[in-house]
């Protein structure tokens, strides 16, 4: 999981959704909803905070999350402690390993947000329903061989 910005865009510092948490710092960590929201994800931002974009619901993209919200193992846990998920949103250039692994991508093709299952993914498919516009463009090829695409947000 990753997220390498070459250009970069704003850095923010979201709400994380703390729906279900119960204060155990150990249990809320393994929350779907905590683990979920890895570097190089797409998110978007609802009225409970911070989530992955999914196109189905119609979520816009607000940004890449830039560290796991669950923390790391040589680290405690700052998003649980702070109750908050740094962003890096706007106009940037970005590169991510959160594609959608059976996807082609080439240079100068519209990426999408993933739906579903592939929610916080990036996505060379126009969602069938939903968001379909596009978050940016493909700024050279990616593939499940070499999944490393580097995109430029609109």
């Amino acid at each position: 999981m990753a997220l390498i910005i070459k250009h970069k865009g704003i850095h923010f510092n979201a709400q994380l959704d703390q729906t279900g948490f119960t204060g155990d710092v150990d249990y809320d960590a393994q929350l779907p909803s905590v683990t979920s929201l890895v570097s190089g994800r797409a998110a978007a931002i609802g009225p409970n905070g911070v989530h992955l974009a999914d196109a189905a619901n119609g979520d816009t993209f607000a940004g890449f999350i830039i560290n796991n919200a669950a923390g790391y193992f040589m680290e405690n846990k700052p998003a649980l402690a702070s109750g908050i998920v740094p962003l890096s949103l706007g106009n940037q250039v970005a590169a991510t390993d959160q594609i959608v692994p059976t996807d082609v991508f080439v240079a100068g093709s519209k990426v999408y947000l993933g739906s579903g299952a592939n929610a916080g993914l990036l996505t060379a498919e126009v969602p069938a329903a939903g968001n379909t516009n596009p978050i940016g463009i493909a700024a050279g090829p990616a593939s499940a061989a070499q999944p490393i695409l580097t995109v430029i947000v609109f």
